[in-house]
């Protein structure tokens, strides 16, 4: 994946899969809901339905060792139609790190 996207999903679709390598992505829950599951414990779900708002896959931040494979421990499945925004983790530090342009902001009006 060469940037950060949106992907809708159907039931039953993986936003990854138990055992892949981990990509240094995040997804932030557009809409809709999925589920963690794992295989090695016979499909139990780890932790609640996610939905709108909630971000998958941050466990790529947390690693001690940059340069260490992270191999994902569970499986992340849609239960309905979903949408997800992908984006590469390098895109979140350049937007932390780079200051962003005025966009035309100082030109807005409130609208009350």
């Amino acid at each position: 994946m060469e940037s950060s996207q949106l992907f809708k999903l159907k039931p039953g679709q993986t936003v990854y899969k138990e055992s892949q390598p981990a990509r240094a992505n995040l997804y932030f829950m557009l809409y809709g809901q999925v589920e963690a599951t794992s295989v090695k414990l016979k499909g139990a779900r780890l932790g609640e339905v996610m939905g709108i708002g909630w971000i998958l896959g941050e466990e790529i931040l947390y690693s001690e060792d940059n340069t260490a494979q992270i191999i994902r421990l569970e499986k992340c499945e849609a239960l309905v139609d979903t949408c997800v925004l992908t984006l590469k983790v390098q895109d979140l530090i350049n937007m932390a790190e780079k200051k962003a342009g005025t966009g035309g902001g100082g030109t807005l009006k409130p609208d009350y």
